[in-house]
């Protein structure tokens, strides 16, 4: 069983690791600053192989939901009110939000 305070470390470990290897993580949909203070967050971790992505909106600005911090998340997706598959029916669809 992993220790969660461990987390960090293991994460950054990975990534040094594998070098040759680009790691994608979400930013998070809290609406926080990251700082390097945040821990067990894989965007606090600082690494040349670590891309964080937050959620943009139509107006291709950040969505208000979405984490933010210029030293950490590198770019920026469309992630508010994407029309998703809905798991309602085969043709039902549903706006969605978020970096998860």
């Amino acid at each position: 069983m992993v220790n969660v305070e461990n987390c960090e470390g293991l994460f950054k470990n990975v990534l040094d690791n594998n070098p040759q290897h680009i790691f994608i993580v979400a930013a998070g949909n809290k609406n926080t600053k990251i700082t390097s203070n945040w821990q067990y967050m894989p965007c606090a971790t600082q690494s040349a192989n670590n891309l964080c992505v937050g959620s943009s909106n139509s107006a291709n600005s950040r969505s208000g939901f979405s984490n933010y911090g210029t030293d950490y998340v590198h770019v920026m997706a469309p992630g508010s009110s994407i029309a998703a598959p809905y798991y309602k029916s085969k043709t039902d669809y549903a706006y969605l939000s978020g970096t998860r």
